[in-house]
């Protein structure tokens, strides 16, 4: 190893080193002894006289990459290796140092900038795709219940008998509105969260469900475990998530169905986390529904958005979450939520 930084002094800017496509510098008590000529470039530093031998302290001075260099060679002097990335909105740079056997410290900077930039405008263009798909199927959806009413409004005017469609019109307007609000709840990016006790958010999605359960002739069984340190949330999504989960269940269940039910089971497991166990005994789902739930505007029902379960997968994993389905074709479905806790 000894032998090649001697060479890597002994030899002109045209040898392997210099020609090495990531800028390198080869440095001894935080003292710059050679660079290549990216490097040179990229740090501004001249002719070879004009920093061979100084401080790298010195020679970086003002560059914004000079705390982060200095920090790797630290480093490097008490380790093997070490590896770091270093990012603002204009540049994007990855560090690594190397401590050969003789005290020298080998850096190697990789500009990745127009890497980032090409990943950037890559998601960019995915986001405009995903959106162009969510803002259509909206369409698709608003389409369905505007025909409804303007059937009705027509109907009412040759019936001279407004009040006789009024509960519809009103019915469809809302659903419009619920269509709409699942959109926004799914395009929303900022989520503000606060730190709050398991029990206490579960209290307040407690008094929701029970109402709910009771008014659709549904028992309710409701158990809290241990539920130690608090979870980081936004309250009214979680609140939505659970009530998304109790809607779909209750327009699942079949009239003639008997002994009907909503679990709620929730407390801390073994690995530190809250989890959610929400199940019901309907009439489940088959393997490929479950496979395509995840996809926005996919439902089995006949009034039904298919935006309900990707918001739900979409808030659970906006809070470092799992959100994990199980069913059973005629038996029932599963739910699984987990959240992580902090103390």
């Amino acid at each position: 190893m000894e032998s090649i930084l001697l060479e890597l002094h002994n030899t002109d800017e045209n040898d392997f080193f210099s020609d090495l496509n990531v800028s390198c510098m080869v440095i001894q008590h935080r003292v710059l002894k050679e660079c290549n000529h990216l490097a040179a470039t990229l740090f501004h530093l001249g002719e070879k006289k004009e920093w061979e031998g100084k401080l790298i302290d010195d020679v970086l001075s003002g560059h914004s990459l000079a705390h982060a260099i200095i920090q790797i060679v630290e480093q490097a002097s008490c380790h093997t290796s070490t590896v770091s990335s270093i990012w603002d909105e204009d540049y994007t740079y990855y560090i690594q140092a190397k401590k050969m056997n003789n005290e020298h410290i080998l850096i190697a900077i990789q500009d990745r900038t127009f890497e980032k930039k090409y990943e950037q405008l890559l998601l960019q263009k995915m986001q405009l795709e995903s959106v162009s798909h969510m803002a259509a199927g909206v369409a698709h959806e608003l389409r369905n219940p505007l025909s409804v009413i303007q059937g009705f409004i027509q109907l009412s005017n040759i019936t001279q008998n407004f009040s006789r469609y009024y509960d519809t019109i009103l019915s469809e307007i809302s659903r419009m509105n619920q269509i709409i609000e699942d959109f926004l709840s799914i395009s929303r990016k900022k989520v503000e969260k606060k730190y709050l006790k398991p029990a206490d958010l579960l209290d307040s999605i407690k008094a929701l469900i029970q109402s709910e359960c009771l008014l659709h002739g549904i028992n309710f069984d409701y158990k809290l475990h241990s539920n130690d340190g608090y979870l980081y949330v936004n309250e009214s999504m979680i609140k939505q998530v659970m009530l998304n989960l109790l809607r779909n269940t209750i327009e699942a269940y079949e009239k003639e169905t008997k002994n009907r039910y909503f679990r709620l089971h929730a407390g801390k497991d073994e690995s530190d986390k809250f989890i959610m166990l929400v199940e019901d005994n309907g009439p489940g789902m088959s393997e490929n529904v479950i496979a395509s739930l995840g996809h926005p505007f996919y439902t089995t029902k006949e009034s039904g958005t298919g935006i309900g379960i990707p918001m739900c997968k979409k808030i659970i994993k906006e809070h470092n979450g799992e959100f994990l389905i199980d069913s059973i074709l005629n038996k029932g479905t599963k739910i699984t939520i987990e959240l992580p806790l902090s103390n």
